[in-house]
């Protein structure tokens, strides 16, 4: 990957007479860049993610390898404000806040059956411990038996904890109150974000996720774990409730607190804290 890849953006380069490369991630675009100016002297940005710092760079074999993608590029962006200092410390560089956002489809969206009985949660991300799926379905298992009756948790997403996620749903009895299900794309996904009555992020490491401007650009309350940057913003603006603690106790109690609360009570702060993720803004930024 890392050599074909090289080769084939140097080609694509010559072929194009490309003046600027604009490396999304540091792993494995900013490679391509810089095995790109080394050949062609061209300059590249790199738009830094969580697991090129926290994944890559904190491992000794290859943190030397991704502090000189870093330092050979000519500028460096991260889409956390505390990925932007990590970055800063491992490149020696300076590191803009960059977030990553996108404009969502507001026509042609399907229709969504839930059970007007129902008060409806959200989980949308990968199926892997860093996004806490595990930690969600723990907490469901501890809601009294009688308020789940009104309660329906659907899972959208896909990665190699699906098939334990599917078994611990039987195992827990759980069939009636939560769906495991494969990815969902943007159309359905507003149209569930629209529709329900909050999204859930439990995830375990974290920067900004997409799914939280997502959450924000369709006014959708949200739930989140305080880790990254996520939760001090989601709290700073009072754009939703912020689970302190990563266990299931802690997440049930907060799904009880939102049951109770209105739709609206956090909307000004949503649309606050979704300013910061404007794309206009971030294009200028660039």
């Amino acid at each position: 990957l890392l050599y074909r890849g090289s080769k084939k953006l140097i080609a694509y380069c010559q072929k194009e007479k490309v003046d600027f490369l604009f490396a999304m991630w540091a792993v494995p675009a900013g490679y391509w860049g810089m095995k790109v100016r080394k050949r062609l002297g061209l300059p590249y940005a790199v738009w830094s993610l969580g697991s090129d710092i926290w994944t890559y760079g904190r491992f000794p074999i290859f943190k030397h390898w991704v502090r000189g993608i870093l330092k050979q590029s000519s500028f460096c962006f991260g889409d956390g404000f505390s990925l932007v200092e990590e970055v800063r410390i491992l490149s020696g560089r300076s590191c803009s806040f960059l977030p990553t956002t996108r404009r969502l489809p507001r026509e042609d969206l399907p229709e969504v059956s839930f059970d007007p009985q129902k008060s409806h949660y959200l989980f949308i991300g990968r199926y892997h411990p860093n996004k806490g799926p595990d930690i969600l379905l723990e907490a469901i298992r501890l809601i009294d038996h009688k308020v789940l009756s009104g309660i329906q948790f659907h899972f959208f997403g896909t990665g190699f904890m699906e098939r334990d996620l599917k078994r611990k749903v039987l195992e827990y009895n759980l069939g009636n109150d939560v769906t495991i299900q494969g990815p969902v794309d943007e159309y359905r996904m507003v149209a569930l974000l629209k529709k329900c009555h909050a999204l859930i992020i439990p995830s375990r490491i974290e920067s900004i996720p997409v799914v939280l401007s997502d959450a924000l650009q369709v006014d959708c309350n949200m739930i989140v774990s305080n880790v990254g940057d996520m939760g001090s913003l989601v709290r700073s603006y009072q754009a939703g409730i912020v689970v302190d603690e990563l266990s299931p106790e802690a997440f049930k109690d907060a799904i009880l607190s939102q049951l109770k609360r209105k739709k609206d009570e956090f909307q000004e702060g949503r649309q606050k804290l979704y300013a910061l993720f404007d794309i206009e803004r971030s294009v200028v930024n660039f």
